[in-house]
């Protein structure tokens, strides 16, 4: 990865490179020659040129990234700046983990690597419109365009595409542990993306048959830096088990889906109050 970038100074909205530029060289004589696809692909010192921070959370931030190879713009992750040893393994093995689901509506990751100073990273599809909390805020605020677009059965249509990919997940024995609707990418024509599966795991494989092969996650050190003491996920869409017990199954993601179609259908949280008091609540049932 090479950070000192020059994407910064292009635009960013889509590729503006003329094929000229891209296959054609100039000599010492002044004349233009023309150069195959494979020698330009041979000239690339840099696969990526990173652009801007597009995102930033609890363990990763996410930057807008040019795919020299594949002439492409792409978002890549990497760990945040305090992230630990322990931090990189669960990193990578989220990575790993979204490479295993094969799904329309889930997020794609296309290259896993260390970059500058061994700091892991991987990229994925880069998407555009809005996660569907800023969606539903501005449904709520009165946008006509959005109004008049994602009516409750087109939201319904979105809901049931998330269901599709976590049945698809829960096939596969793979927990998502924090759906949330910051989570869920929804495009300008009702498009939808599950993201951000830091959370994840596989759990044992069940009656269906179908599951990744463990060894593929190098579950072995997963188990020994996987797991975590304390209680992880969102508040308000974390089900009861996760805060009690810090246990987790199929059914805490479910709770989490149900959460979100309570929000879709009311605009409101199910539970409100301050982070202690929505676990409280959770906790004890005292929800919509």
């Amino acid at each position: 990865m090479n950070k000192d970038s020059e994407i910064g100074d292009k635009d960013t909205s889509g590729i503006s490179y003329a094929l000229a530029d891209l296959f054609e060289r100039e000599t010492e004589s002044g004349n233009v020659q023309l150069i195959s696809s494979s020698d330009y692909l041979s000239s690339v010192e840099s696969r990526y040129e990173i652009g801007d921070i597009i995102g930033k959370g609890g363990e990763k931030k996410i930057y807008k990234v040019f795919d020299n190879y594949s002439r492409r713009y792409l978002a890549m992750a990497v760990p945040n700046d305090e992230a630990s040893d322990e931090g990189y393994e669960r990193f990578i093995h989220e990575a790993w983990l979204i490479g295993q689901l094969d799904h329309t509506d889930i997020i794609k990751v296309h290259d896993v690597g260390n970059g500058e100073k061994g700091i892991p990273y991987f990229t994925m599809d880069l998407k555009t419109g809005l996660n569907l909390e800023e969606l539903m805020v501005q449904i709520k605020a009165g946008d006509d365009n959005k109004q008049a677009f994602f009516t409750e059965a087109r939201l319904l249509d979105v809901f049931n595409r998330i269901l599709d990919a976590m049945a698809y997940s829960h096939s596969m024995n793979i927990l998502h542990l924090d759906l949330k609707p910051a989570n869920i990418q929804v495009g300008e024509f009702g498009e939808v993306v599950v993201c951000d599966w830091s959370l994840a795991r596989v759990v044992e494989q069940g009656e269906n048959g179908f599951s990744v092969e463990k060894e593929i996650l190098y579950s072995e050190l997963m188990e020994r830096y996987g797991s975590c003491p304390f209680i992880k996920g969102t508040p308000g869409y974390m089900a009861p088990e996760m805060i009690s017990k810090n246990e987790s199954s199929v059914c805490s993601d479910v709770y989490s889906l149900g959460s979100i179609l309570y929000y879709m259908l009311t605009k409101e949280s199910h539970v409100s109050g301050g982070n202690t008091e929505v676990m409280d609540k959770t906790v004890t049932g005292d929800v919509a």
